[in-house]
């Protein structure tokens, strides 16, 4: 093939790289709603994001074909000759009908599996849905009749007629793309975005209760409570849902409704940071959060999901890996305002810290094979008081070990003076049962106190002294409370999209007029607490306890006024029921739960 035909065949695909590039784009801006949400960037960052995507695809395609049509041909001529030509009497010696094929096959293949891949992920309702298989067999006939028509078409005398519109036309497009991605490039280097840097910690299966600034005795959270003297303690936050993948998506997206993975349509917290010009980066070591799963990556310029197993459902990803990358792009991006979210694995089951923070509460080594709890539960046989201790220890160890690395990355934020003037939260997805209820471990079962109390500590910029708060509060007020510091003055048309409520009331130490609620949800369980009032409803049996006494309380008015309130919020996550049974489904099948 000579230079002019390579030419021709280059700028075919910068022609249709460009339609593709354009299409994708609005179809991204469209289903995100960007527009409605005026997240204007985002917009100009999808089509940047977009035109590098296709533009290499269909490029390195075109200039596969150069290579493989002339060696196809050969090979097809050689074959057809050698087997098939005595017993199929088609003239394929015309080379040009023989490109034609060629091209044509290669065509259609490439445009089945992208076209199909687009197909089932946003309009088909599920891989093997009777919808969904018509859908394909459909797009299969008319893959095939684009291919018969392409046959019929004279490709190669085609292509030499449109020649020099082709390359007219991809030159132009070529211009008029690179020009506008090097404007957003530009646009993006010169808008210096202002605001403090935001670092959200969130620990697995962290509770409350085993945190020295919640009360606890031990000293296995010194760098935690080091970090609590200099910031607002919520000393009664509350996670949504006792289970890591509905949490974090209540979290990012200060939604209720709990289905994973994420819908493209909702704003995350994530993608509020990049509106916003900000540099943004996730580091994850849980294998239920990885891109592919949770589709939480929406807005992160770096999303590091990938987490080795030991097993299954054992994600092997220590907080010391999630700290030293952390540390490797902090030290890269900290000369512009940054937005980093680290998600740490450890304290969850099996409780085994690093060899060198193991020992430092179990003395005794009766136990020392056995530190997983998720195999215990209420039907059982219940365990001795010894191996409890041990698995208390245990977790009390991995916590240590997950305060030492808080501590370090603190530590660096402050050798590099990024510490005082960013907004540091650290919180955690839900509790864990240490055998409180029922001879329960492990977590994603009830909406105890145990499983649904959180520690929830927030340094604002340049804060020195510790704030204590004792409302009820939530995870999913994180995401607005930012929002409302950050553009207090100019929220976004989204922010009242946002189902969770800011907590500025209390860290401005405004008047609040009326006292607030936290809710909980798991399956056909939910609870509301209201000051020292929690009521809970399961399956038909209820019950109304003052949490600070531990106390039944009977009183219908205060009853009633409660379950009010916590009807109208089960409408936003009714949906949640769903969710959980699929939950508990996949769980299983991995091993996860049993």
């Amino acid at each position: 093939m000579n230079a002019k035909k390579a030419i021709t065949m280059v700028s075919i695909g910068v022609i249709v790289s460009s339609v593709v590039y354009i299409i994708s784009s609005i179809h991204h801006i469209m289903i995100n709603r960007f527009i409605e949400y005026e997240l204007y960037r985002l917009i100009a960052f999808s089509f940047q994001r977009y035109f590098t995507q296709w533009i290499l695809i269909i490029i390195f395609i075109s200039l596969l074909l150069l290579c493989v049509v002339p060696l196809l041909s050969l090979v097809v001529k050689k074959f057809w000759k050698l087997f098939l030509s005595n017993a199929i009497e088609i003239n394929i010696s015309n080379k040009e009908k023989l490109i034609s094929v060629i091209v044509s096959l290669f065509f259609c293949i490439i445009f089945f599996l992208i076209g199909g891949y687009y197909l089932n992920r946003y309009i088909l309702p599920g891989f093997y849905s009777p919808m969904s298989i018509f859908g394909d067999i459909v797009f299969l006939i008319f893959t095939i009749l684009i291919g018969w028509l392409l046959i019929k078409i004279n490709i190669a005398k085609l292509m030499t007629l449109l020649s020099k519109p082709f390359r007219i036309t991809a030159l132009i497009l070529s211009i008029v793309i690179l020009v506008l991605n090097v404007g957003i490039m530009v646009e993006s280097r010169i808008h210096t975005p202002t605001g403090p840097n935001v670092i959200l910690m969130i620990s697995e299966t962290l509770r409350a209760d085993h945190v020295g600034c919640y009360g606890y005795q031990r000293n296995n959270s010194d760098n935690i409570d080091l970090f609590s003297d200099t910031a607002f303690n919520f000393l009664n936050a509350y996670t949504v849902a006792p289970c890591t993948k509905p949490s974090v998506w209540n979290i990012l997206t200060s939604l209720y409704y709990s289905k994973m993975p994420a819908r493209d349509d909702y704003v995350i917290i994530s993608e509020y940071f990049k509106a916003k010009n900000y540099k943004t980066a996730a580091f994850i070591s849980h294998h239920f959060l990885e891109e592919k799963k949770a589709n939480l990556h929406q807005g992160f310029d770096v999303y590091d999901s990938k987490c080795r197993t030991r097993g299954v459902g054992m994600a092997t990803r220590t907080a010391t890996s999630i700290i030293n990358e952390s540390i490797k792009w902090v030290e890269k991006n900290k000369n512009s305002p940054f937005f980093v979210w680290l998600f740490f694995y450890d304290p969850h089951d099996p409780y085994v810290p690093p060899d060198e923070h193991q020992g430092y509460y179990n003395k005794s080594k009766d136990f020392s094979g056995d530190r997983r709890a998720e195999g215990i539960h209420f039907e059982s046989e219940p365990i001795s008081p010894e191996q409890k201790e041990f698995l208390i220890n245990a977790y009390d160890e991995e916590i240590k070990y997950l305060d030492y690395e808080i501590g370090r990355f603190l530590e660096y934020l402050k050798s590099v003076d990024e510490f005082d003037e960013s907004i540091v939260i650290l919180t955690a997805d839900h509790g864990e049962e240490l055998g409180d209820n029922g001879n329960r471990w492990d977590h994603c079962q009830l909406v105890s106190q145990e499983e649904i109390a959180i520690p929830l500590l927030i340094k604002l910029q340049g804060q020195k002294e510790k704030v204590v708060i004792r409302d009820a509060v939530q995870n999913i007020d994180i995401y607005p409370t930012i929002v409302e510091h950050i553009d207090a003055y100019q929220l976004p048309v989204y922010y009242y999209m946002l189902e969770g409520q800011s907590l500025m009331q209390f860290i401005m130490a405004e008047e609040s007029t009326e006292e607030r609620a936290a809710f909980s949800f798991w399956g056909k369980q939910r609870c509301i607490i209201k000051g020292q009032y929690k009521y809970r409803y399961w399956k038909g049996d209820e019950y109304l306890i003052n949490l600070a006494t531990g106390e039944l309380v009977y009183d219908d008015d205060l009853r009633n006024t409660l379950i009010k309130q916590l009807s109208e919020q089960y409408e936003k996550v009714i949906q949640n029921e769903d969710y959980h049974r699929e939950s508990l489904r996949h769980m299983r099948t991995t091993g996860y739960i049993h």
